[in-house]
């Protein structure tokens, strides 16, 4: 998983906001694998909490899935039969 340091956010916050628009598919993912970003199921809990094409900073606490502070854009959350939903987006680990 690619980094960024704390001091690039706005930079990198801006990039995202160019792409944002896209809708969700192919051109959308492929934007975003070039910038370095990762797919990942964020979580269940408040801390993964994202919604489709925001732009968040999230310090996300699971034992499951990640842990740690990233900067994360939003895609469709995806609910599990009996299970809740899982918060999804790709992701860069934020490191200072």
């Amino acid at each position: 998983m690619n980094t960024i340091k704390r001091n690039n956010l706005n930079k990198e916050i801006e990039k995202l906001n160019a792409i944002k628009n896209i809708p969700n598919g192919e051109r959308l993912y492929t934007e975003l694998y070039k910038l370095g970003y990762t797919y990942k199921e964020l979580g269940t809990g408040s801390s993964s909490y994202i919604c489709s094409h925001n732009i968040k900073i999230l310090n996300i606490t699971s034992k499951l899935y990640l842990n740690g502070e990233y900067l994360a854009f939003g895609l469709c959350n995806y609910k599990y039969p009996g299970q809740g939903i899982v918060y999804r987006g790709f992701v860069k680990k934020v490191i200072d």
